[in-house]
């Protein structure tokens, strides 16, 4: 999630068929004028970074988000 209410797409960025024990790839870094993407977070308020070397828990049905953090310029 880009986190921002002009995101393309609501900001939303999907992936599907996500193997339990796969680890995800970065999506792209997101762009938004007058900021600088700082990295991925497991929640809104932006305080965990995610770490890419992990394979997340995601149990049946459920999603999970990552939200993109942001430091205006």
């Amino acid at each position: 999630m880009n986190n921002y209410s002009d995101a393309i797409n609501e900001g939303y960025y999907s992936l599907d068929h996500i193997q339990s024990g796969e680890k995800i790839n970065p999506p792209k870094s997101p762009v938004r004028s007058g900021y600088t993407f700082i990295g991925w977070y497991t929640e809104p308020q932006c305080i965990n970074v995610w770490d890419f070397n992990v394979s997340p828990t995601i149990e049946e049905g459920a999603e999970f988000r990552l939200y993109a953090g942001w430091r205006a310029l």
